[in-house]
């Protein structure tokens, strides 16, 4: 019997927590016994108890032992014999389970030992009622038992491991958290049944936790652990209501002032708090104010380091900035990792490729190395007449090129006259001839992949350093405003989802919202609304939806606005025009304009420019730089059909807070920017899309001010040179941009004459924000 108790301790408690070990390990061994025997002392309204076999079901192998001694001593000091005699049986049942299952890992799940806890308890008490013929309603209070017990077994499990494998309390999870805080309201439950003297224990730590929850977390937060609290007390002892009640109220108001001192916030609370159970009154009302008394000492007396145990809100933020730069480095790392393997396939590829037959001279190499190597007029061929031989050799080509193969009247006669292997040469000659074409043709195809793959590869190194470069920008997370938002958004009747209000280097702040569905506000007012709630300008925002989700981004009003006009032209009689123009303003306070002009007019035109300006709006405003933008349309227009496809591609980019314009053109024309009665040229041209692996933005750069009109245009509208162009674009200046676009325009056709090509003119002017 001995050694069996010492194999069951053994198994229990761990080798770790035998005597020798840590004495952290002890301590928290001591609070497990220490809080199964007080929490079985406690007695919720029916005198439901079940807290014994759902703790020693709940807590960790090496914990089990010791939570079901404290248990055993808590039913046996608490409440009487008879009363408890089922619970006893039931708590040593949950010994026996957790023994069986120790070696099941299966079988040690919360859900499974909660099972087992709400049963064990309710059939016990289930079995005690028949036999000493309790009524109906005693029976409904046992069901009742054995589901509390259940349910807390389940909490207990998760709130058991999140302390005794001390992990932070941003490291655990919703459920970890909120078992947590169920767990402290179950030992304050049980500490407010503990007098000593006058003085009530568990209020006594009311009176200090509220305070140091209000002067770290703020007012709110008071509020929400003092209504914990005082739910805790009322089950309890429900004459303990008002005292929690006062608590709460004193805890709020102090909490307002806490950044004035900690003596000021301290003796404010308890002002508050007294003058509050002063008019209660009540013959309780002298010992409320005393634990009200000896809790603020406490709080006054309680060293700061004690109170960093409660985070500050800032203190988060300031932790979620470091993340945000570690993020940085490592999209960075990923990008450069990409770029890496991508040059390693091309290396690889090179050394794959020149490993076979991979030219005519091979063929011609393979040929003599397999047929003349044994050969008795080896020295003869290849050291005296060399040259003739591979003279010979190179008279092949044009008859294999021809006809795919060569024929034994197509040798050369220096074969024919001279070689005793001439039908074996032959033989070689077409066999490794086949091998060189069959891997020219599926060179071909590979490096047609390796292209688009490529293409993609060096797409998403873009894309990652771009949220490596925004990620970097990133200063800190408002997350005050970010709460203001989402009430603002529940009180309107939106579902907020996720918000975030993240500040830049420049101080400029976004409001980022994404959520499962679109809007059901206008934008425009709630922009207003949220710009007097933060006490910004907020501008319109940007919407753009994602495999079933919806990102509204609202970003801070800039210096500068834009107008936009376009016009478009189709060529000839066709219904489609074969150029595509679109235009957005970013959650960064970015313009961006794109135009993409496909191959030829007409619907083929059409479907090329409509997905290359599509693809180019999607990639942006999801983030995507301009590079990373670029390469991965390339290689979407690579591989969408086996004939000739390619766009052109012009986007530009203006920084509304800076006025700096960004002018990017794949195969477009140039632009042009008028300012002062001068109008200039803007860009060149360059490879369009869907052409060439590898192709590149040709970038400008120009400082926009206000007045200043920038004209993006079409191959079409360029109907006589640039120089007539200039000329027109200065007779519109003063005109609208819609006007001057429709000008410019007509005066385009004018000049083309039918058919032409299709003509799409954008005309942007700079204007001060309002």
């Amino acid at each position: 019997m001995k050694d069996i108790m010492h194999n069951t301790a053994k198994r229990l408690l761990g080798q770790r927590s035998l005597p020798g070990q840590k004495p952290l390990e002890w301590a928290r061994l001591g609070i497990s016994f220490l809080a199964s025997a007080l929490a079985c002392g406690i007695r919720l309204p029916g005198g439901l108890s079940p807290f014994g076999p759902a703790l020693t079901m709940a807590l960790p192998g090496n914990h089990t032992l010791t939570a079901f001694g404290g248990a055993l001593m808590g039913y046996c000091i608490f409440g009487s014999f008879e009363e408890n005699l089922a619970r006893l049986v039931a708590l040593i049942c949950a010994l026996g389970v957790k023994l069986l299952v120790m070696d099941h890992p299966k079988l040690r799940g919360c859900v499974f030992l909660s099972a087992v806890s709400a049963v064990l308890t309710g059939g016990c008490l289930v079995v005690r009622n028949i036999l000493l013929e309790y009524g109906n309603i005693d029976l409904i209070f046992c069901l009742a038992e054995g589901v509390l017990g259940g349910t807390l077994c389940y909490f207990a499990w998760h709130g058991g491991r999140a302390l005794i494998l001390e992990q932070k309390l941003s490291e655990t999870g919703a459920i970890g958290r909120m078992s947590l805080v169920l767990l402290g309201l179950t030992v304050l439950t049980g500490l407010c049944q503990i007098e000593v003297s006058f003085l009530n224990v568990g209020r006594v730590l009311v009176c200090l936790l509220v305070p140091v929850i209000g002067r770290r977390r703020g007012p709110s937060a008071a509020v929400s652990a003092g209504i914990c609290c005082t739910a805790a007390m009322m089950l309890s002892d429900p004459a303990l209501l008002v005292g929690g009640a006062v608590g709460t109220a004193a805890g709020f108001w102090s909490a307002h002032f806490a950044s004035a001192g900690r003596v000021r916030h301290g003796v404010l609370c308890l002002l508050i708090g007294l003058s509050g159970i002063l008019l209660s009154g009540g013959e309780t009302a002298l010992p409320a104010a005393m634990d009200m008394t000896l809790g603020t000492a406490l709080y006054l007396l309680m060293p700061e380091r004690a109170m960093a145990v409660i985070p500050r809100p800032q203190e988060r933020s300031e932790r979620l900035v470091f993340d945000a730069s570690r993020a940085a480095a490592r999209l960075r790392f990923s990008a450069e990792a990409l770029t890496d393997i991508r040059a390693a396939v091309e290396a690889v590829s090179r050394k794959l490729y020149a490993s076979g037959v991979c030219s005519m001279e091979n063929v011609y190499d393979r040929t003599a190395d397999r047929v003349c190597r044994k050969c008795g007029l080896k020295l003869f061929c290849w050291e005296t007449a060399y040259g003739q031989t591979m003279e010979a050799f190179s008279r092949f080509t044009p008859v294999l090129k021809e006809k795919g193969y060569a024929e034994k009247e197509d040798m050369p006669a220096y074969f024919t006259g001279k070689c005793p292997k001439s039908d074996e040469l032959l033989r070689s000659v077409n066999s490794y001839y086949q091998e060189y074409i069959s891997r020219e043709a599926a060179g071909r195809k590979v490096m047609e992949a390796k292209q688009v793959a490529s293409e993609q590869l060096n797409g998403v190194a873009d894309l990652l350093r771009t949220l490596g470069e925004e990620f970097s920008d990133l200063r800190r997370t408002d997350r005050a405003a970010a709460g203001q938002v989402k009430d603002l958004l529940i009180e309107l009747g939106e579902e907020p989802g996720e918000v975030w209000c993240p500040v830049d280097r420049y101080d400029r702040m976004r409001v980022e919202l994404v959520r499962s569905g679109p809007l059901k506000r206008d934008g425009a007012g709630l922009a207003k609304r949220i710009s007097a709630l933060l006490e910004r300008s907020f501008d319109l925002p940007s919407v753009v939806t994602a495999g079933g989700e919806t990102r509204v981004v609202f970003c801070e009003k800039a210096r500068y606005a834009v107008q936009i006009g376009t016009a478009q032209l189709n060529a000839g009689d066709n219904r489609i025009s074969g150029d595509c123009c679109d235009h957005f303003t970013d959650g960064r306070g970015y313009f961006h304009l794109v135009l993409s002009d496909g191959m030829g007019s007409g619907g083929r035109a059409a479907v090329d420019s409509i997905m290359t300006c599509s693809f180019a709006m999607k990639l942006i405003k999801a983030g995507f730089g301009f590079d990373a933008a670029l390469r991965l349309i390339n290689s979407a227009l690579l591989c969408k059909a086996g004939d000739e496809t390619l766009a052109t591609l012009d986007i530009g980019c203006i920084d509304l807070y800076s006025g700096k314009a960004e002018l990017l053109k794949a195969g477009a024309v140039p632009s042009f920017l008028c300012r002062d009665g001068k109008c200039i040229t803007v860009g060149g041209r360059s490879l369009p899309v869907g052409i060439l692996q590898g192709v590149e933005y040709d970038r400008h750069t120009v400082r926009l001010r206000q007045g200043d009109m920038l004209v993006m245009v079409t191959d079409g509208a360029m109907a006589v040179s640039e120089n007539w162009m200039r000329e027109e674009i200065l007779l519109c200046a003063e005109a609208s941009p819609g006007a001057a676009a429709k000008r410019l325009a007509s005066a385009a056709r004018h000049q083309n004459g039918l058919p032409g090509d299709d003509i799409t003119v954008a005309v942007i002017r700079v204007m001060p924000a309002d």
